[in-house]
This record gives structure tokens, sequence and C-alpha cells, in this order.
């Protein structure tokens, strides 16, 4: 009886150091996959800062206005060019006026 109380003691423990080991390796395994995703994810971070960057050196005003100015021929608007309501409303009169005739 003894004997087979040692014998189940030796398969329970055997098992209990099976299954501890494999917990083991999946923990050391899970650590690094963890590690690798930060790394990843630091990567990616770095990489969205240099695209936003990067976006904001492509989005500069003076830029753009040269851009349209060589592509576009486009100017800036002189005061001239500036609307009022009033304006607006005079020259809708105009045009209507010019429509009867």
């Amino acid at each position: 009886m003894i004997r087979a109380l040692y014998l189940l003691a030796l398969v329970v423990t055997s098992i209990l150091a099976l299954a501890l080991y494999v917990a083991k390796t999946e923990a050391q395994s899970a650590q690094q996959r963890i590690a690798l995703m930060e790394r990843g994810i630091i990567s990616e971070l770095a990489q969205i800062a240099q695209l936003e960057n990067e976006l904001a050196f492509l989005e500069r005003p003076e830029r753009l206005e040269a851009l349209a100015r060589v592509h576009l021929r486009l100017q800036p608007l002189t005061p001239e060019q500036d609307a009022t309501f009033a304006s607006l409303e005079n020259e809708s009169v105009r045009g209507a006026e010019e429509a009867q005739r």
C-alpha cells in the first residue's frame, strides 16, 4: 500500500513538474512575443512621427503658394476682388435687370 502511495506521489510530482515546465516555456514564449510587438510598436510610432513631419513640411503655406503660382497660375486676392454681401446683392440685381432686357 505504501509503495502504491509512493508511486502515485511520484506520478503526480512528475505531472506537476511537466506542467510547470510547459507553463514556464509558454511564459517565456509569450514574453518574447510581447517584446517583439513592443519593438514593432516603437518602430511604427517612429514611422508615424516621420510621416507627420513630412506632411507638415509638404503642407507649408509658402510652399503651397509657390506651387499654386507655378502650376495653377493662381495669385493672392487683391482688395478689389474681395466681395461683401451688399456688393453681391447689387450684382444680382444688375444681372437680373440685364437678363430682362
